[in-house]
């Protein structure tokens, strides 16, 4: 393994994080989309300045009070309830991303000085807890949604329905308050309209039966800010231009062949999962995502990609490995994205 970055060993089956002892100048570690259930256990002298555990399992993450160096920590996508108050310490941090987790970075700041050792509620007691906006009903076994859940409440803004039994979901638009519902991991093959009210601003149904084309109900969702459709089995992505406020669109692990020209017309994306598809070619125009900071091609069937895409000087993450790319020295997909930026731009013709 080289001294200062680790191969990406994302979208694979990791159930333990691998050692880090004798890598004390390892400066990135990706272990996005695992299985998780701990956090990786951290050398007193480290070099990390990047650590990615995105799409996990992890209960507790006190061990990154540890990464003294750190600058990004993505904690998306898991299971915590508590967060070590050392992470608001680490004065080189400029990025940790908490989306879908329970823990919030500004509330912990808030309660470092009377509470060292913070601990959130959890979320996972009782058969409904509510908290601050949010209704969680996850892994129940619940094949319907009770009905008190469903009454107009204009304090709800986030619903959780991870986990359970439902092979259909109700529409929910009468909760006006609605901003993000998360209802993966359940055998849903179809989505009601609507599906939500149209302020909705993040929709996860990923770990479903989605299949075919973008369900329409997704698409009357104007508003959408984030989108999480991750293994399912969609083949196509035609009308997400609709979705013009898109900031994170998640689509790994379908059966997407192509991507159709609407994406790139998604000018607020800054987070792009593609990985794990099928897909064949991506369009020079993707360099028109000002703003994209995570693009992950991983594990396609791409044999080329544009050499511009080495100047989208707002990229802070690029997966391209697992795919044959032509023109691309296999060994270089998996150096660090600033070192493959700098490859690509290279490569760009005079």
């Amino acid at each position: 393994i080289n001294a200062e970055y680790m191969g990406d060993l994302s979208h694979n089956r990791l159930r333990t994080p691998p050692p880090l002892e004798g890598l004390p100048a390892l400066a990135e570690l990706r272990l996005g989309s695992n299985a998780l259930a701990a956090f990786p256990s951290v050398p007193d002298t480290n070099a990390l300045t990047t650590v990615d555990v995105r799409d996990n399992h992890i209960r507790d993450v006190s061990e990154a009070a540890k990464l003294t160096c750190l600058k990004r920590l993505d904690l998306t996508n898991n299971d915590l309830s508590t967060l070590p108050a050392g992470l608001a310490l680490i004065k080189t941090v400029n990025s940790i991303e908490l989306s879908g987790t329970l823990a919030i970075l500004e509330y912990l700041r808030t309660r470092l000085a009377t509470d060292p050792d913070l601990n959130l509620p959890s979320m996972h007691s009782g058969v409904c807890h509510k908290l601050r906006g949010t209704l969680d009903l996850s892994r129940r076994s619940l094949t319907t949604i009770p009905a008190p859940a469903l009454e107009p409440d204009p304090e709800l803004t986030t619903l959780l329905l991870v986990g359970n039994q439902f092979t259909e979901l109700p529409s929910l638009a009468a909760l006006m308050g609605l901003t993000a519902l998360d209802c993966s991991e359940n055998p849903v093959a179809a989505l009601p309209s609507p599906l939500a009210p149209f302020s909705l601003k993040s929709l996860r149904c990923a770990r479903a039966r989605l299949s075919g084309p973008l369900p329409s109900p997704v698409l009357e969702m104007t508003q959408l800010q984030e989108l999480d459709l991750r293994m399912n089995r969609l083949t196509d992505v035609g009308g997400v231009e609709r979705l013009g406020q898109l900031r994170e669109l998640r689509l790994g692990d379908n059966q997407l062949s192509g991507l159709p020209q609407g994406i790139y017309a998604c000018l607020s994306l800054t987070h792009l999962d593609l990985s794990s598809n099928r897909v064949v070619h991506v369009d020079e125009a993707v360099v028109g995502l000002t703003r994209l900071e995570r693009l992950d091609l991983s594990n396609n069937e791409l044999r080329s990609v544009p050499f511009r895409i080495g100047t989208m000087t707002t990229l802070r993450t690029l997966a391209l490995q697992g795919n044959i790319l032509k023109g691309v020295q296999r060994p270089m997909l998996e150096k660090s994205t600033d070192v493959l930026l700098q490859y690509l731009r290279d490569k760009i013709p005079a």
